[in-house]
C-alpha cells in the first residue's frame, strides 16, 4: 500500500470525529482503509458480498458517518445499515451472527449437541 496514493472518501459528520476512510484508487477501489487520526485501524476488501465489507458500514455509521453517503458508497439501503449498526451496538454474538450471515447449519443435530454437552460435563466430574 502506497500511502501517498490513498483518497479520502468520506468526511465525518461530526466536527469531533476523528474517523476518516480512504480508498487506494477512486476509479477502481480494491480496499478501504479505516483510520482513527493517523492510526490504521482495519482493511477491507472491496467486496460487497464480504463480511468485513458489512461490518466496516456499520462501524463507520456507529463512528457518525450520515447514512445517506454511506449508502451511496457502499451500494446497501440505508435501512439495511441503519440496521447493521443497530446489531453491533448491541453486541449480542448470536445476533450479529444471525444478521451478518455467519450462522452455520452444521451436521450437528440438537441431540447430538446435547449428548455433546452430557459427555464434556461427565468428564469433567
Amino acid at each position: 500500500m502506497n500511502i501517498e496514493n490513498l483518497q479520502r472518501l468520506l468526511l465525518p459528520c461530526k466536527r469531533d470525529c476523528n474517523f476518516s476512510l480512504h480508498v487506494d484508487s477512486l476509479s477502481n477501489p480494491k480496499h478501504y482503509y479505516f483510520y482513527l487520526g493517523v492510526i490504521l485501524i482495519d482493511t477491507v476488501p472491496n467486496d460487497r458480498s464480504h463480511v468485513l465489507y458489512k461490518l466496516l458500514c456499520a462501524r463507520l455509521r456507529l463512528a457518525g458517518f450520515q447514512l445517506k453517503g454511506l449508502s451511496s458508497i457502499f451500494a446497501y439501503c440505508e435501512e439495511t445499515i441503519s440496521k447493521w449498526a443497530k446489531v453491533l451496538n448491541k453486541a449480542d454474538a448470536k445476533e450479529i451472527a444471525k444478521v451478518f450471515g455467519l450462522t452455520c447449519n452444521g451436521k450437528i443435530s440438537p441431540e447430538v449437541e446435547s449428548y455433546i454437552k452430557k459427555i464434556h460435563l461427565f468428564q469433567r466430574k
